[in-house]
């Protein structure tokens, strides 16, 4: 059994890519506030900042209630959320010039809409800044279905996905961050189910072989200053070590991480290649 196939939980995994399309009354419900990490999370003391937990208004709410002019740095702990609301944060943070500080875990919606663009971020040891899907790349893979079972539901990702190509353009990040986690992350189908009820909005999801990826070192450097702690260097024996390691941390075994991680540091040539091009499950 090779490592990678030990770090996954199982080698078929439904990632719950459906959160951003869905309701505000459907959004999904994280769990972060159960585990030690928010248990032992050490408050910020003003000026600073520090917030563990999910991505979402009230994590708009508290930067909106906390930034201030004096305010250096900010500590994150989060598995993610809704792109909007870190996209609003990620702003604001930005235009302030604070440091972000990224403690235990940073996933999906904080690793691309708060890490990436971060002029200058410091990641803590043994952290798992891993990416998921964003709307853009919900957006390519949803070409896959049939028309009647996305048409309500394309104009709303339409929208998501126009706001976080403005904003990664604003920043300076490539586009190509938006589509190539998704590939990463070997997928294998599409499907689709519309919902009950008078929305009659779809729910869409695929089966991979992880939900998340962590890139080389090399690839999230880039033109920012990036300090600290990151597992993936390019050498294997060095990578597999320490991807584990963080996978088995106790205080996250909860998330059931399943981790992909590494391959080559340059992006695929093809943004859209095994989005469009996916089978029906």
């Amino acid at each position: 059994m090779t490592m990678r196939t030990l770090l996954a939980v199982a080698l078929l995994v439904f990632s719950a890519t459906l959160a951003e399309a869905c309701s505000q009354a459907q959004r999904p419900k994280f769990k972060i506030t159960e585990l030690a990490l928010c248990d032992s999370f050490e408050p910020a003391k003003k000026p600073d900042m520090a917030y563990c937990g999910p991505i979402d208004s009230k994590f708009l709410d508290y930067v909106k209630a906390n930034l201030r002019s004096d305010t250096k740095q900010f500590v994150i702990t989060s598995v993610g959320g809704q792109g909007e609301d870190a996209i609003a944060a990620s702003e604001l943070l930005s235009k302030a010039g604070v440091t972000l500080r990224f403690r235990d875990v940073c996933l999906s919606a904080c690793a691309h809409f708060l890490f990436l663009p971060a002029r200058h971020a410091i990641v803590e040891p043994n952290t798992i800044v891993a990416f998921h899907h964003t709307s853009s790349s919900l957006q390519s893979l949803s070409r896959a279905l049939p028309p009647q079972a996305v048409a309500k539901w394309s104009a709303h990702m339409d929208e998501l996905a126009q706001q976080e190509r403005k904003f990664f353009d604003q920043s300076n990040v490539d586009a190509n961050w938006l589509f190539e986690p998704t590939r990463r992350m070997s997928m294998k189908c599409i499907h689709a189910q519309v919902l009950e009820g008078d929305t009659g909005l779809p729910i869409f999801g695929t089966i991979s072989s992880y939900e998340y990826w962590i890139p080389p070192l090399a690839m999230v450097q880039g033109s920012r200053t990036l300090e600290g702690y990151w597992p993936i260097t390019g050498d294997k024996e060095h990578d597999d070590k320490e991807v584990l390691a963080l996978a088995t941390r106790k205080e996250l075994l909860p998330l059931k991480l399943s981790v992909g991680y590494g391959g080559s540091a340059t992006f695929h040539p093809d943004r859209y290649q095994q989005l469009t091009m996916l089978p029906l499950c």
